[in-house]
C-alpha cells in the first residue's frame, strides 16, 4: 500500500478531531450514538512535518478527553452506589398488598 498523501493524512486527523468533539459531548448527553469505530490505515506511512504539531495536539487532547470520561465514569458509579444505598435504607420491608375488591 502507498504512503498516504498529505490530503490523506488531513482526512485521518480531521477524523480523530471529530472523535474527540463527539466523546466531549458524550459527557454531557443522555442518549450517546455508538460510533462505528476508527480503524487506523495500514502502513500509512510518514506524517507530513508541517501536520507535526496538529498531530501533537490531537495526541494531548485525546489523553485529556479519556481522563475526562475515566472521571466520569467513576463519579457515576459512586452515585449510582449513594442511590442504591438511600433506596436499601428506605425499602419498606416485605410485601405491601392493596385490596381493591372490598
Amino acid at each position: 500500500m502507498p504512503d498516504l498523501t498529505h490530503g490523506q493524512w488531513v482526512a485521518v486527523l480531521d477524523t480523530l478531531e471529530r472523535g474527540i468533539a463527539t466523546a466531549a459531548n458524550a459527557q454531557h448527553d443522555d442518549v450517546v450514538d455508538a460510533s462505528p469505530g476508527w480503524h487506523p490505515p495500514a502502513d500509512p506511512g510518514p506524517l507530513p512535518s508541517d501536520l507535526v504539531e496538529r498531530a501533537l495536539h490531537i495526541q494531548a487532547a485525546q489523553r485529556s478527553i479519556a481522563g475526562q470520561l475515566r472521571s466520569a465514569v467513576r463519579d457515576n458509579r459512586q452515585h449510582h452506589a449513594l442511590l442504591g444505598a438511600v433506596n436499601a435504607s428506605t425499602a419498606r420491608p416485605g410485601a405491601v398488598y392493596l385490596d381493591v375488591a372490598g
